[in-house]
């Protein structure tokens, strides 16, 4: 005997195509997850970002003295730190500047015939488990390789930079994965005196890191220069990534000669005769500031006929970015990584960095990247840090720097950056977020901070000390007695500066808007957007209507 059919069931024809449009339905879901989901999805957040002071925040930072000798000295027995101590031995030899400055500021060899920068150098890392860290402990990492001046106007100063480079017993480049950042031959020891705080580009830098991965990655430490038997305390330095072509720094695909098949990374600079010069429709007609200097491909891959077409590629965007024509004009996005460029804008201009966007300024682009701004790089001056002038927190600066000043005349554009600046302020560029960041920074770093101010504050009073000036008919005093109110006129400039930018950022950008662009063509993401829209809502109805039975 035959069983009835259940009564809950549906023909096999109507469940059939039930199944049909509920895939539909779920594929137009996952269409609008991509669509309106794709300027997040290469976001980092606090979880893959190692940011040391958070890391190690249960150290001791009381642990060593609070001074270091009057000459500069410390004393070998008793020296000890929380942070992770870098011991450097040139043997006695000097670690010379062989650059010059011409009188258009361009960068020249002093000698033609000295050309290269390193002199040998023993890197020792010292950084115990126990947090600290002493001269004659067993190091963490030791290596006999390369040492060199490195910066442009810090080379002046009495406290210096340096590039390392690493070796192995063969004498060629050894990758190492120092204080657990991404392994590579390449390091730099930076922060300069000129930061009464110490910590403005570690907070940039990490700030930096947290809106694009591509953002050098830094690690707090003390250098010591071995002379014999003694030690000079050198100061309290940032170890940091360098801006190169390596997984986890830049992360461009190899090139292989190809010109048809372009992957590179170029700096936007002043001239540069001891670089590789790539010239631009910009540059050789002065349209844009400055000139852009090949940071990869190098070598044998840095060819004439490489050079000439990444030159024609990058003439090719600034040509449309510059293009009278309106209708040239608005296919920039199909060359440039509109978001990087918007993310550039934002920190940069956020943190008072004016240097950016016109000196070492960096551009990558490969395959798999349009032509991209970044990554971020060289905040010493940011947030007022400028000697000689001081810097309003009523400024907005970007608007009127190479490629933006064009771009903020596209009401899109205009937009997105509107967008994304709330975005921001909502979470890691909040002021809450920035002022607990900077004193759970200060309180890191602890005695390292004294023996820091110890080694250079009169230094940096007596030769660099800020300058104050007017503004509205109110004294701006730029140089503060004591630590803590160094770190207070850090916070009060950003929080100033903020408020600025909360308050004037959308209309100043609207007044930059040609209004006669109008939004044009890339209004088919919306248009798209309504479609599948629509396409869903009738896709909803008609699955309902067959699960009733209402469609035979």
């Amino acid at each position: 005997m035959m069983r009835s059919r259940d009564k809950g069931l549906l023909p096999v024809k109507k469940s059939y195509t039930i199944w049909v449009y509920s895939i539909i339905v779920i594929v137009i879901l996952v269409m609008f997850a991509i669509v309106f989901n794709k300027d997040k999805s290469n976001r980092y957040s606090l979880e893959t970002r190692t940011i040391q002071h958070i890391v190690d925040a249960n150290t001791d930072s009381s642990v060593g003295p609070t001074e270091v000798n009057p000459d500069g000295t410390v004393d070998p027995e008793t020296f000890a730190t929380h942070l992770p101590l870098i011991i450097i031995d040139t043997n006695g030899e000097e670690i010379i500047n062989i650059y010059e400055q011409g009188e258009d500021q361009s960068r020249q060899y002093i000698d033609p015939n000295v050309t290269d920068p390193y002199v040998d150098v023993s890197f020792t890392v010292i950084n115990n488990d126990s947090k600290v860290n002493r001269i004659d402990d067993k190091p963490y990492f030791s290596n006999n390789g390369k040492i060199k001046m490195r910066g442009n106007s810090s080379r002046g100063f009495p406290k210096k930079q340096y590039g390392i480079k690493l070796l192995d017993e063969k004498g060629e480049e050894l990758e190492y994965p120092l204080l657990g950042m991404e392994k590579d031959e390449d390091w730099v020891l930076c922060n300069s005196i000129l930061d009464a705080t110490h910590i403005r580009s570690y907070l940039a830098y990490n700030l930096g890191g947290l809106i694009d991965p591509q953002t050098p990655e830094v690690r707090f430490c003390e250098v010591l220069r071995k002379e014999g038997d003694q030690y000079e305390y050198l100061g309290l330095y940032l170890l940091s990534e360098s801006v190169k072509k390596s997984k986890g720094r830049t992360d461009v695909k190899t090139y292989e000669g190809n010109t048809e098949n372009l992957s590179y990374i170029v700096a936007r600079d002043r001239y540069d005769y001891t670089g590789t010069m790539v010239p631009t429709y910009g540059s050789d007609n002065q349209i844009t500031y400055g000139w852009y200097n090949l940071i990869y491909p190098k070598g044998e891959k840095a060819d004439e006929e490489t050079v000439k077409a990444i030159g024609d590629e990058i003439s090719e965007i600034e040509k449309t970015v510059y293009s009278e024509d309106n209708k040239e004009f608005m296919n920039y996005s199909q060359y440039i990584d509109v978001d990087s460029f918007v993310d550039y804008f934002i920190l940069n201009e956020f943190l008072m960095n004016y240097d950016a966007g016109l000196h070492s300024e960096y551009y990558y682009k490969d395959q798999a990247h349009k032509f991209s701004a970044g990554p971020f790089w060289d905040f010493d001056n940011c947030l007022d840090n400028y000697v000689p002038e001081a810097g309003a927190v009523d400024w907005i600066v970007f608007t009127d720097y190479p490629m933006y000043e064009k771009l903020v005349k596209d009401p899109l554009f205009c937009q997105k950056l509107s967008f994304r600046y709330k975005e921001l302020r909502k979470t890691i560029l909040s002021d809450r977020f920035i002022e607990e960041f900077v004193n759970d920074t200060v309180n890191y770093l602890g005695n390292a901070s004294l023996r820091e101010d110890s080694r250079w504050k009169d230094i940096r009073d007596e030769l660099y000390s800020m300058q104050d000036s007017e503004a509205d008919g109110f004294l701006l005093v730029r140089a503060r007695d004591t630590y803590e109110g160094e770190i207070q006129r850090l916070l009060d400039t950003q929080q100033l500066h903020g408020a600025y930018l909360d308050k004037n950022l959308k209309s100043y950008l609207n007044m930059r808007i040609d209004k006669s662009l109008g939004n044009g063509p890339r209004q088919l993401i919306s248009i798209a957007a309504i479609m599948m829209f629509a396409v869903f809502v009738v896709s909803v109805s008609l699955v309902s209507k067959l699960s009733r039975g209402e469609i035979k």
